[in-house]
């Protein structure tokens, strides 16, 4: 009787095709979490660019990046960088 439970189990355990849905939406997440990551990166210094060479051209301060990059809360690709990250989580 210990036997027969035994190769019942082992017969019904999951092939390696049963995992490819998983598998694939993991990958994809993953993509899409690091692409969500890029692009809050780049939206950081795109933003902290257009800031310093309006400042240049107004003649005032040049904001420090952490200004741009941690307590932007003003610039809509700011916080759409940040809510895309923070949202995927």
């Amino acid at each position: 009787a210990i036997f027969q439970s035994t190769s019942i189990m082992l017969s019904t355990f999951p092939a390696p095709e049963d995992y490819a849905g998983t598998i694939k939406g993991t990958l994809l997440w993953m993509n899409m979490f690091i692409m969500f990551f890029i692009f809050q990166s780049f939206s950081k210094l795109y933003l902290y660019q257009v800031k310093t060479v309006e400042a240049k051209s107004k003649d005032k301060p040049i904001p420090p990046f952490p200004e741009i990059k941690y307590y932007n809360n003003k610039d809509a690709l700011a916080m759409l960088g940040d809510r895309l990250v923070g949202n995927t989580l």
